[in-house]
């Protein structure tokens, strides 16, 4: 019998979030004002496995440097047994959304959209503590 625990992996929990984020309606309230270009797992961390759950799922909004608003997403402390031993919390990059617009409500409702897919992450990784050291 193998007891070995499956861990999460980055892409696991934040298509998970994403796709329930999706159903909320205020998501898709949100969205009519801040139509999406695109939103995605980071490709770079996708299949990092998540160990540990000592960590925050945040989120940001901000102007690109060139065009649109981008809605980021973040792990933020310790998720990695060598974690532990940094001195300070360790930060990854999840999960990027984009929007083509650049008007107030676009970057006011692409922080609503951020929110909840960093919401919907937290219920998700309760939801499945027992796969976390």
């Amino acid at each position: 019998m193998d007891n070995q625990k499956k861990y999460l992996r980055v892409t696991e929990i934040m298509e998970a979030a994403a796709k329930k984020a999706q159903e909320d309606p205020l998501f898709q309230e949100a969205e009519k004002e801040c139509v999406l270009d695109y939103h995605q797992v980071d490709f770079l961390n996708s299949l990092d496995e998540v160990r540990l759950c000592s960590f925050n799922v945040i989120g940001h909004t901000e102007y690109g440097t060139s065009e649109g608003i981008y809605g980021e997403i973040e792990f933020y402390g310790v998720w990695l047994p060598d974690h532990r031993s940094f001195h300070s919390p360790v930060k990854l990059s999840v999960y990027t959304l984009k929007t083509l617009s650049e008007s107030k409500e676009a970057f006011i409702r692409m922080g609503t959209l951020v929110n909840l897919i960093c919401y919907y992450a937290i219920q998700f990784i309760n939801a499945n503590i027992n796969r976390f050291d």
